[in-house]
């Protein structure tokens, strides 16, 4: 008994010396932390302290989507919230809001304040577990403690993790992907049943974290199995760890309801947010030495790897180090299977993050084959580009590596803090915005909706119909309306997602509003102005926006919609012209030319559509619904018989006399039978010279 108790003693002590002389963790934490709170400050560590969060676009749908998921009631799937896609339930998932955070903390609801968000701890707690990882892999390398800590800070606060925090802060789980990584090359260590495990663990967390890193985990895991079986030369159970991610991670999807549907894949955005092949040395302005580089799109800062200068030196004198040292190299050939199965993620990773279009700079190389099955597929990871991430930390890691063994203990040692300084001075620039942005601003203070709003809510309404996208309102009072909703646990028909939603569950802007339901409250925009005339609903005017209900709300008087809002207006610049062209809001149809658009959403009713522009004599005119293949009715009224209304002319902002009347305008009077989410104009100039149209609207018929 008293040996056992002994050797516990023994052991015990044994660890506590271990983890002491591991020095480097500790400092390695006290640093990233001094460096946090130099960029970020304290206040944002505050759970309790929401007002940060605010008019921070990406920020604050992750703050109200957990605030919609706090207040609703518990569904199956755990992660389904019925508050933000009324009546349809969503999956939290989809509004980038960490489940892994967001159901423990649901859980406790019950005892949370009010006001608590849980994304200004999480951003501290990404940084220092990736500088664990980051060292641990460094550590399996090189013996030098200072050196991995230099190392390691370069790779916690790279401009990729420095981007991603507060703006994609799931995205900001950097150390997932290094745990993968460390995953990989700690497998000839590891038992069957531990690779198993860990690699089941991952699964769960990247699934509850965001599936791009549950897609790059998993590039990750099948190198390593393919790494296990060059050096074992037979398959063994180590390779179940690759079904056991698979599978972990899908229950966890299914658990959080994102198999749920109510969202389309958005391949259409395939190849837009691509990686370039210059992204490892482009700056993208955020350098103090190098110039930003081109690239095809905007939508290729997605792909925004830069190695930064001093990772870029590394890389360099690595290469140099390669080229030259033969131990270095023999080094590699004894780590051949290794090697192997890291160029196979590279090959895997490489097409996955430029498609379709291959792009150097601004030119496009080539463009891959992507069969439409395989385009629908992609679609669910369309942001292609941050698979480059994969290139970026595998090149800086291999780069410290070869660094260490091609220079030697002393030459690296003196060499690290010069790089670690090159690269602060160089990427100064993204540390030093998001200090302005969250320690020299005040807080975004939200436009308030007015007094009929806070009146309306009073009347405790079950849902709030927004009846234009929301995605097309102004941020402000969405995001006003949004929070004064999902705190009092009202729920709303729209949302700003991470991927489009379904025709089925999106269709509730004209339909909710054909049928108006006692106990909910409809909001009219400038943006749908016409449905405001529609079903007899009591109208209150709230700052720019009318509230209707089919109720009165007590307190209230109600308000008559004035001139502006009987019109809508179609401004041209989308490209809907054949046979023409488009320049200052005007389009310009060629002999023979023809123009399409706008396809507007419109209840059913009367209506007088107006046209402006010059020598429109020659035009002929065609009003249809869907996609062309219902033509109606549309009869040309003379100018004595325009009820246009008082002289209003919806184009007089346009013109240099705002008083002065549009030079030529043709209107037609059209009955659209049923409601239609894609009422077309066509306009063909039949004429011998061209055409202009500077406006079409929209008006309901007095």
């Amino acid at each position: 008994m008293r040996n056992s108790l002994k050797k516990t003693r023994t052991t015990a002590s044994s660890r506590l010396q271990g983890i002491f002389r591991e020095w480097e963790y500790p400092v390695t934490f006290l640093l990233i932390l001094a460096l946090f709170l130099s960029i970020y400050g304290v206040s944002l560590l505050n759970p309790l302290y929401t007002d940060w969060i605010m008019g921070r676009t990406d920020l604050t749908q992750h703050y109200l989507g957990w605030l919609s998921y706090r207040n609703s009631r518990w569904f199956w799937p755990l992660g389904l919230t019925d508050r933000l896609s009324w009546p349809y339930p969503v999956s939290v998932m989809f509004t980038d809001s960490i489940p892994l955070l967001a159901v423990p903390c649901k859980l406790l609801r019950g005892i949370l304040p009010e006001d608590f968000q849980y994304f200004g701890l999480w951003g501290l707690a990404c940084y220092l577990l990736s500088g664990c990882f980051a060292l641990r892999i460094l550590r399996r390398f090189i013996p030098s403690r200072a050196y991995c800590v230099f190392m390691s800070l370069i790779l916690v606060f790279t401009p990729t993790a420095l981007q991603r925090t507060y703006m994609h802060s799931a995205l900001g789980a950097v150390w997932l992907l290094f745990a993968a990584m460390d995953l990989y090359f700690s497998a000839p260590g590891l038992s069957h049943r531990q690779g198993i495990l860990r690699w089941s663990l991952l699964g769960v967390l990247c699934a509850a974290v965001h599936p791009y890193l549950l897609l790059m985990c998993g590039i990750v895991l099948t190198g390593s199995c393919l790494e296990i079986l060059l050096r074992r030369k037979k398959l063994t159970p180590a390779h179940l760890s690759l079904p056991g991610f698979v599978g972990s991670a899908a229950l966890t999807v299914w658990i959080l309801g994102g198999f749920s549907g109510g969202f389309e894949n958005g391949g259409d955005g395939l190849g837009v947010f691509s990686w370039n092949l210059n992204a490892l040395l482009n700056p993208m302005s955020c350098s103090a030495f190098l110039p930003s580089l081109p690239i095809t799109g905007t939508g290729q800062y997605e792909g925004f790897t830069y190695l930064g200068a001093g990772g870029i030196l590394m890389l360099l004198l690595s290469l140099v180090g390669v080229a030259v040292s033969g131990p270095l190299r023999e080094k590699m050939r004894r780590r051949k299977s290794a090697l192997a199965g890291l160029i196979f993620v590279l090959a895997v990773s490489l097409p996955l993050a430029v498609s379709p279009s291959v792009s150097f700079g601004d030119r496009v190389l080539f463009t891959l084959p992507c069969p439409e099955i395989l385009r629908n597929v992609l679609g669910t990871f369309r942001a292609g580009g941050r698979i480059g991430w994969i290139f970026l930390f595998l090149a800086l890691f291999a780069s410290m590596i070869a660094l260490w063994h091609f220079l030697g203990p002393r030459m690296a040692l003196v060499l690290a803090p010069l790089l670690v300084l090159l690269q602060g001075v160089d990427i100064a620039k993204i540390p030093l915005e998001k200090h302005e942005w969250y320690y020299g601003r005040s807080d975004a203070q939200l436009q308030s909706p007015g007094e009929a709003w806070d009146a309306a809510l009073r009347s405790e309404p079950e849902a709030v119909i927004l009846t234009a996208p929301y995605t097309e309102l102004d941020p402000d009072i969405a995001q006003a309306v949004s929070l004064e909703c999902l705190k009092k646990g009202i729920a709303l028909n729209d949302f700003y997602f991470a991927r489009p939603r379904s025709p089925e569950t999106g269709d509730t802007y004209l339909s909710a509003v054909r049928s108006p339901r006692e106990g909910v409250l409809y909001l009219f925009f400038p943006e749908n102005a016409p449905e405001v005339f529609r079903n007899d609903l009591c109208l209150y005017e709230a700052n720019g926006f009318f509230i209707g209900s089919t109720e009165p709300v007590p307190g209230l008087t109600t308000a008559e919609p004035g001139p502006e809002w009987t019109v809508r207006s179609y401004r041209f610049g989308d490209g809907l012209v054949r046979g023409g062209t488009e320049e200052a809001g005007r389009r310009i149809l060629y002999p023979g030319g023809l123009s399409f658009g706008p396809y507007d959403a419109l209840p059913a009713g009367e209506y007088l559509i107006r046209a402006e522009g010059e020598n429109l004599a020659g035009c002929s005119f065609s009003v249809g619904m869907q996609g062309g293949r219902r033509l109606l009715e549309a009869a040309e009224i003379t100018a004595d018989e325009d009820a246009w209304g008082d002289g209003m002319h919806p184009a007089a902002e346009d013109t240099e006399d705002p008083a002065s009347p549009p030079k030529e305008a043709r209107v037609f009077r059209v009955t659209i039978p049923e409601g239609a989410d894609d009422v077309e104009v066509s306009v063909r100039n039949e004429g011998d010279s061209d055409a202009v149209l500077t406006l079409i609207a929209f008006r309901i018929f007095p």
